[in-house]
């Protein structure tokens, strides 16, 4: 396999390819295989298990049924076309047995050998799934998993882990038979993401090319703690990484921190005052909005953050009450005109989930917020998964508070280390909500009006 890799890719593989390549040769040989892989981010990995593996798989044996499931049907369709490709290939005619030619015409994410028609069973040879869809057709003789999750916000969500799980053991796992072999390659995001549930199941090799050797367990190369994996990851390269633990643990290393109190340090933030402020290069805010005034409610937050030019963000000390919509909008104003009176507020970002939704509607055609694009900003994930937009830039320590006098920082800090078992977390959503109205330009902003004369002008 590994010969076969090489002739149809530009580089030399180096020896944890190798050893890869060796482990995934014996498939075609055994039945019932169980193998979790883990690399790197960018190494290679996805090019030998989802654009090689099932081009050599069926050259080996052309009948063979193979399922290949990404985070989405068209990640897995592009995995599928490189297949494709290599099996028509005139010039690679001689690495594939006349079986192996494709039944034209075939389609880009479902297709079948000449081999595999013949048996007339109406089963693809190759079938590329979709996680979010389930599994589809019937069975399989080889089922690989890869980049279960699009993002890491999504291996954080409790609600997508829940989704991708039930793919496996309400989906596959009760639809292949107990020969078929599963590869499922993967970045570890979280305890209990895919392959941590996997693993607590049992019955699975692991093989975990962590990026540098931690001595935890038998490391499949035989490495000496401290080894690198691939001098194409070099040394400078992963200190950088190691600054921001959750990816570093998670993704490089394949052992995700677990989630819980401690998730954010107070040690991460830099505390200056207003008068060492830099120019920001932009500056928002993030609402995140209660929607009650009791006191037993959360809170409504309104927080500021501004970036400079050197990237460093700066956040400044927010609103925060339990109030009625109409005292929320007030209280939003009031905030954003101050700040935008020292720095270059343009956009407020609103969480605009459930009844939220019906306040960012009233929000953009109040004249108080004349002057300021409001923008609904809509999030599927729970509330992990929206901190974990900004928990890495602070683990950089990239996040700067700017202290005023008021006290905020205190009790800002006190939440964020609790967070998420603490009583309060609706800070920390502020803050991600800010970062994803910073990060993401909306698609439509709804400007609200500015008054003259008694009549709006838009």
């Amino acid at each position: 396999m590994a010969t076969f890799i090489e002739r149809t890719f530009p580089w030399q593989l180096d020896p944890w390819q190798r050893l890869l390549c060796r482990r995934l040769e014996r498939l075609h040989e055994e039945q019932g295989a169980r193998l979790l892989i883990h690399a790197p981010p960018q190494v290679g990995k996805s090019v030998i298990v989802s654009q090689r593996l099932p081009a050599w798989m069926l050259a080996q044996k052309p009948t063979l049924r193979i399922k290949l499931a990404c985070y989405n049907i068209t990640h897995a369709t592009r995995f599928s076309k490189i297949n494709l490709q290599l099996l028509r290939d005139g010039a690679l005619h001689d690495l594939f047995p006349p079986e192996c030619r494709i039944v034209e015409p075939a389609q880009q994410g479902m297709w079948s050998t000449v081999a595999r028609a013949e048996m007339r069973d109406g089963q693809p040879s190759f079938m590329a799934l979709g996680l979010r869809t389930g599994f589809v057709g019937q069975g399989a003789d080889l089922l690989i998993i890869d980049d279960p999750y699009a993002s890491p916000q999504e291996a954080l969500s409790a609600v997508i882990r829940e989704s991708v799980w039930t793919f496996w053991s309400a989906g596959a796992k009760v639809r292949i038979r107990p020969e078929t072999n599963v590869v499922v390659m993967f970045h570890r995001y979280h305890t209990e993401d895919l392959a941590g549930r996997l693993l607590a199941e049992g019955g699975w090799e692991l093989l975990r090319f962590s990026a540098i050797c931690d001595g935890e367990e038998e490391d499949p190369m035989g490495r000496a703690v401290g080894e690198r994996l691939t001098h194409r990851l070099s040394e400078a390269f992963l200190a950088e990484q190691q600054q921001t633990p959750s990816i570093w643990f998670g993704q490089f290393q394949g052992r995700p921190m677990p989630v819980g109190g401690g998730l954010i340090k107070g040690a991460y933030f830099r505390v200056i005052g207003e008068e060492q402020v830099p120019p920001l290069k932009q500056a928002v805010m993030g609402v995140d909005l209660a929607v009650s005034a009791k006191t037993s409610a959360d809170y409504t937050v309104v927080f500021p953050l501004g970036v400079d030019a050197e990237g460093i963000y700066y956040l400044f000390s927010p609103a925060r009450g339990q109030w009625e919509p109409g005292a929320s909008r007030r209280a939003i104003a009031q905030r954003a005109r101050c700040f935008a009176a020292q720095h270059p507020l343009r956009r407020i970002g609103v969480e605009s989930v459930g009844m939220a939704a019906g306040l960012v509607s009233e929000m953009q055609r109040d004249a108080v917020f004349a002057g300021f694009s409001v923008v609904g900003v809509a999030r599927q994930t729970d509330k992990v998964a929206l901190a974990s937009v900004w928990i890495p830039v602070a683990e950089q320590g990239r996040m700067v508070l700017v202290e005023d006098g008021s006290g905020w920082i205190k009790t800002f800090i006190a939440e964020a280390e609790s967070f998420p078992l603490g009583a309060h977390d609706d800070q920390v959503d502020a803050v991600g909500i800010a970062f994803l109205t910073l990060q993401q330009v909306p698609e439509k902003a709804v400007y609200a009006p500015r008054w003259e004369g008694g009549r709006p002008r838009w």
